[in-house]
């Protein structure tokens, strides 16, 4: 019996039909995400919140490597958009703007509703000190979110206009913060420029 066959007979592996050609290498990735997702569910789950928590304590490289596992483990998980923008996190923490940038944009893709991974991806931008793609992530946040939820969107508005001798915008920018602040004084951010606060160990 090859072992095209023996693999075949496994019961993680769908039966290859006669006559298709497939590598014993692709049918033992396919038994291993079959594994991983019929006998182990939680697996990926426990890779993406221990990742989570590792972003709280600011253990941004042990982060990476575990949404990367994610990521290896289920391609198909329902909230990867989600594992890309918090990977994208880490490596813009680490000052790796190129590859958060295009964690962040993998993230956008999947979901283009998704204004952290704007926000995020703009706090990269700016890193590389590239402010015009920065104003074009936050003036897209101003077409998703709520206009009475977007004052720190506008804020950083503000700083990029500033950054670009745009006086005018930027005083507009300022202005229309500081306009949803009075009435919401208690708005919570979601961090400096998105950043996540660390928990001391």
């Amino acid at each position: 019996m090859s072992m095209e066959d023996r693999l075949s007979e496994n019961s993680l592996v769908p039966a290859v039909p006669r006559g298709v050609a497939v590598t014993s290498s692709s049918l033992v990735q396919r038994g291993f995400r079959l594994a991983v997702s019929e006998l182990n569910p939680r697996l990926v789950e426990a890779y993406n919140d221990r990742g989570r928590q590792r972003d709280l304590f600011c253990d941004y490289y042990q982060a990476i490597q575990d949404y990367t596992k994610v990521i290896e483990l289920d391609p198909s998980y329902a909230i990867l958009h989600k594992v890309y923008r918090e990977r994208g996190d880490a490596y813009k923490h680490l000052g790796k703007y190129e590859q958060a940038i295009q964690d962040f944009t993998h993230a956008i893709e999947t979901d283009p509703q998704d204004w952290r991974a704007y926000f995020w991806r703009a706090d990269a931008y700016e890193g590389l000190q590239e402010h015009h793609k920065a104003i074009q992530d936050l003036t897209k946040i101003l077409q998703i979110k709520p206009e009475n939820e977007n004052a720190y969107t506008y804020y950083d508005l503000g700083e990029m206009y500033e950054r670009l001798g745009e006086s005018r915008r930027a005083l507009q920018c300022y202005s229309k913060a500081i306009e949803i602040l009075t009435v919401r004084p208690f708005l919570r951010r979601f961090g400096r420029n998105g950043a996540k606060p660390c928990i001391q160990r």
